[in-house]
């Protein structure tokens, strides 16, 4: 048999003899200078390998192999997910691993093979409990963290800026559905409730809805949550006990102490002598709790709405878990103007405002300040306000060492921000303070801001007539 080799313009370039693919290869690459290495032949659109033979009255294309893969594409993704935006990638499918191949095919011949899994699996279980379905068989948390992607992630992915409306979401049934949790730890449910009441999203919510929905580390997690709470609600069960001991020990202490010292001064009128000065000092006088004189630490005025943060009496605050919020001081203003400072620290998401009563700011539902209609908050990554599901460009977006000022007009009912100074002016116009309103901020995971509510000198003071919300929470009891 001879093959007959032509360019795409009808002119011939040669001929062989031979039926193999390495010596028509070989013929192809003396002829025009190609590398073997760099192209491939396909019959009918299928591969042909090195030791095939090519079929009788077949039209055999020479396909390039695709070049690069090694800098572009992944230079590309690294630099994307290094943004600070909702649409910085979580999708590896379109990388190579070092042998050439897609993320995508491999991650898929992974996803096949989990599948037959569990598959065999739900045999198993089905030997014990006929009526078992795959639902019954736990799905394998996937190590990344993203829903259906079983293989590794690019060590540059580890800063991937988490998406401020897709939080968890890839994390399917691995946290608890917090609206059912409340709905449900109260003990008032219907007797007749379907499993997902308590949850508007119902079956369509991404999050657990009860134990037997949660996989993963999530379910070990949300265990030794409800141990710490309940050990920490006996502690404070003792302590309160304790305390009322004291209490009375004082009280009984102090009656004692009254009835020598009346006893004491009705003998010296018996015996007409006046008692001494020296005799008054030593007299038990009546027992109470002394006061402490020494000022309460700063990072005991703050406290944590939801998730973790570590916070110092320097006015630092670094979140530590995926997104905490953190309230800046135990009031509620009702009036008056009041007006604090935060410091951007480092790169990264920071929403920060004020908040109301009945807010929904949870870390599990990755709400911050702003994420719902009882609060209102600026992001200083993004330059933009938000109250709810509704936002609008305002201010800047920030970088570290600018000074974010806050402003609350209760009166008005209104918010306003500033940056380095700058007035932008009224952000928010329907801030409902009847209830009480709180200073409060929200930040990534990593992120750090030192925050001033006017314990510090302001970096750029408010106009006079405005009261620093130091003022106000120095006051409150801690």
């Amino acid at each position: 048999m001879v093959q007959f080799f032509y360019h795409l313009n009808g002119t011939k370039v040669g001929e062989s003899k031979s039926p193999l693919v390495s010596e028509v290869k070989f013929t192809i690459s003396e002829r025009e200078q190609i590398p073997q290495s760099e192209f491939v032949l396909l019959c009918n659109g299928r591969l042909l390998n090195e030791e095939d033979s090519i079929p009788n009255l077949c039209d055999v294309q020479v396909s390039m192999r695709l070049l690069g893969g090694k800098g572009g594409f992944g230079a590309m993704l690294k630099k994307k997910a290094k943004v600070s935006n909702p649409n910085a990638t979580l999708d590896f499918s379109a990388c190579r691993d070092l042998n050439g191949r897609r993320m995508l095919v491999v991650n898929a011949t992974v996803a096949i093979q989990k599948w037959k899994e569990r598959l065999d699996k739900l045999e198993e279980l089905k030997a014990t409990n006929p009526d078992a379905t795959l639902a019954d068989v736990p799905m394998e948390a996937p190590k990344a963290g993203i829903y259906g992607w079983y293989c590794e992630v690019p060590k540059w992915a580890e800063g991937v800026k988490r998406s401020r409306t897709k939080y968890l979401h890839e994390q399917k049934k691995q946290k608890m559905c917090m609206r059912w949790w409340k709905a449900h730890e109260s003990g008032n449910v219907p007797p007749d409730a379907d499993k997902h009441y308590g949850c508007p999203r119902r079956d369509m919510c991404d999050f657990a809805h009860g134990l037997d929905e949660l996989t993963g580390e999530g379910r070990e997690e949300f265990l030794r949550e409800l141990a710490k709470q309940k050990k920490e609600k006996e502690q404070e069960a003792i302590e309160s006990y304790v305390n009322y001991q004291s209490m009375a020990d004082d009280a009984v202490s102090a009656i004692d102490a009254g009835m020598k010292l009346k006893k004491t001064k009705t003998k010296a009128k018996r015996d007409l002598t006046p008692l001494s000065f020296d005799e008054f000092d030593t007299m038990p006088a009546k027992k109470a709790k002394k006061v402490s004189t020494e000022a309460i630490p700063f990072s005991k005025r703050l406290s944590l709405l939801s998730g973790s943060a570590t916070i110092q009496d320097d006015g630092i605050v670094y979140a530590t878990s995926e997104f905490p919020t953190v309230r800046l001081g135990n009031i509620a203003v009702v009036c008056g103007s009041y007006y604090f400072e935060v410091h951007i620290v480092s790169e990264g998401l920071v929403q920060l405002g004020w908040c109301g009563k009945n807010n929904e700011c949870d870390e599990a539902q990755e709400n911050g300040v702003g994420d719902d209609p009882n609060s209102w908050g600026f992001d200083t990554a993004r330059g933009k306000k938000w109250n709810g599901d509704e936002s609008e460009e305002y201010g800047a977006v920030c970088q570290p060492g600018d000074v974010v000022g806050c402003l609350l007009d209760a009166d008005r009912r209104t918010v306003s921000y500033s940056i380095n100074g700058k007035d932008f002016g009224v952000a928010f116009s329907n801030v409902n303070a009847l209830g009480g309103v709180f200073p409060a901020l929200s930040l990534e995971k990593g992120e750090s801001v030192l925050v001033n509510v006017g314990q510090f000198q302001f970096e750029y003071p408010p106009s006079s007539g405005v009261k620093s919300v130091w003022e106000f929470v120095k006051k409150v009891a801690v």
